[in-house]
């Protein structure tokens, strides 16, 4: 199990006295508090809530939506007259106004998530939604706006969200839609995150891979941007959101290369992270989420995050291996193509 795995990282194989300094209960995020076994046990829960809350392929032929195991046929009837365009285009509104107000960037994840599983509900108000631009435009919006309510310490008042729509929806028009909101989804408005899954994720990397800080910083800026990136695309929709957080650290590694985290080391923090979920990272679900994660960050990547990844490359990195034959004996998943 993930415990037996966990304590081969304490086995030292070499003499040099500084290796001996990492203790199995330092973290990446110790300053968190969260310790493996609580993290495994948050994991487990989380894992076990995210199916509950995944949505469907509600644009039922608009987009090639990716089979993410779970069925992707639409619970409407409805032609929509939306189309992927339209969520895409609502998506990147959500990110330019959480900018602006200085909100976190998971709550755009958070509100889109919200949008797609009112879509995916087949209430009255949900197929109208799909039937008409107009009232799409006002259930993204109040989705949003759900979501800044709920997570954020700064509330936008349902006034302003009028006035952001220069004059198109009125505040009567905005507090009925969350009433339809919060009747489609249940009032269930706390699904797990593939941000909050990088976290606790992360928080199993054992102790002597956690003292390449700046290496580490890295990596999870880039799993993060990651999620920023699959919150827009219509096609992970109907993923879940361990597999999309899992995917965007093993890419982020890979961007990294091996001199910061080198293949024994992957292998151990895959098998951990695996025992931990259950989850199977050679699976076809994986993989595929996985290659079309790389494939939006190749597209998206900044020159400044580029810069970033050229220059920990560039240096040596400060962590100690500590290898077990044993606790690599099973392969991870690692795409080379």
């Amino acid at each position: 199990n993930y415990k037996a795995i966990y304590k081969m990282c304490s086995i030292t194989t070499t003499s040099d006295a500084s290796s001996s300094t990492s203790e199995i209960g330092e973290f990446f995020f110790s300053s968190s508090g969260i310790s493996p076994e609580e993290a495994v046990e948050r994991i487990k829960v989380m894992r076990r809530q995210e199916e509950s809350f995944l949505c469907t392929d509600y644009l039922s032929g608009c987009g090639d939506a990716i089979q993410c195991g779970n069925e992707t046929t639409s619970q409407t009837t409805v032609r929509p007259a939306i189309d992927v365009g339209c969520r895409t285009k609502m998506c990147e509104w959500c990110y330019q106004i959480a900018d602006f107000c200085k909100y976190q960037r998971e709550s755009v994840g958070i509100g889109m998530h919200y949008l797609d599983r009112f879509l995916s509900s087949g209430s009255e108000a949900a197929n109208m939604a799909l039937t008409n631009k107009k009232v799409y435009q006002l259930a993204a919006m109040t989705a949003f706006y759900i979501a800044i309510k709920l997570f954020e310490p700064s509330q936008i008042e349902v006034k302003t969200l009028s006035e952001l729509s220069r004059g198109c929806y009125s505040v009567e028009e905005i507090t009925e839609m969350e009433a339809e909101f919060l009747r489609a989804l249940s009032w269930r408005m706390h699904a797990p995150s593939s941000v909050a899954f990088v976290h606790h994720y992360l928080s199993l990397i054992p102790a002597y891979l956690a003292h390449d800080k700046v290496a580490l910083q890295l990596m999870l800026d880039v799993s993060l941007y990651q999620t920023e990136l699959a919150v827009g695309e219509y096609d992970l929709a109907s993923a879940r959101p361990s597999v999309i957080a899992f995917a965007s650290i093993v890419n982020a590694m890979n961007i990294l290369g091996t001199r910061h985290f080198p293949e024994t080391e992957r292998i151990l923090f895959g098998e951990i992270v695996s025992s931990a979920t259950e989850m199977d990272h050679l699976s076809f679900e994986f993989t595929s989420i996985k290659n079309f994660l790389g494939m939006c960050l190749s597209k998206n990547a900044s020159e400044e995050m580029i810069h970033a990844v050229n220059q920990v490359n560039a240096t040596q990195s400060t962590c100690v291996s500590r290898r077990s034959p044993i606790c690599v004996t099973n392969s991870y998943v690692q795409d080379r193509q």
